[in-house]
């Protein structure tokens, strides 16, 4: 079980992560909201175990990376230095990804296929993977 101090950071970073890229979203797009929330509930059995296995696997690699994600939400918080404020940024940018790519692709571009669409979203969260993967590797070289 975790320490109840990473198991706050844990929250605090997914629930940061929630609030950056969740309401923005419902408030831009609630016709797509509605359609989907009609279309979902109650989920069938398939789509309800593919949540279920889909959030064992995030949770499980969070609580596996716990260190790095205590580091992390220290930078989040208290940003010291050049390298703390890159990592914060890092980390807005993944989470407003999912409502601002769209947006900006759209405006900019117009109509694209919803893989090109997936990869940018992917792409904007590749510095945040990349950091907390580095302060993981940084919690697990000193024992954490």
């Amino acid at each position: 079980m975790l320490p109840p101090g990473r198991l706050k950071q844990l929250v605090l970073f997914v629930g940061l992560y929630l609030l950056l890229s969740l309401p923005p979203y419902a408030a831009l797009n609630p016709d797509v909201v509605t359609g989907v929330v009609r279309r979902s509930l109650p989920p069938g059995p398939f789509v309800a175990a593919l949540l279920v296995g889909a959030a064992a696997v995030v949770g499980a690699g969070l609580v596996r990376g716990s260190a790095g994600v205590e580091r992390y939400v220290r930078f989040l918080l208290s940003p010291t230095d050049w390298l703390s404020v890159l990592v914060a940024l890092s980390f807005v940018l993944a989470a407003v990804s999912w409502w601002a790519v769209p947006e900006l692709v759209l405006r900019y571009v117009g109509r694209v296929d919803l893989g090109v669409l997936y990869f940018l979203v992917f792409l904007a969260h590749s510095p945040m993977l990349l950091f907390l993967s580095l302060l993981t590797a940084a919690g697990f070289t000193q024992g954490e």
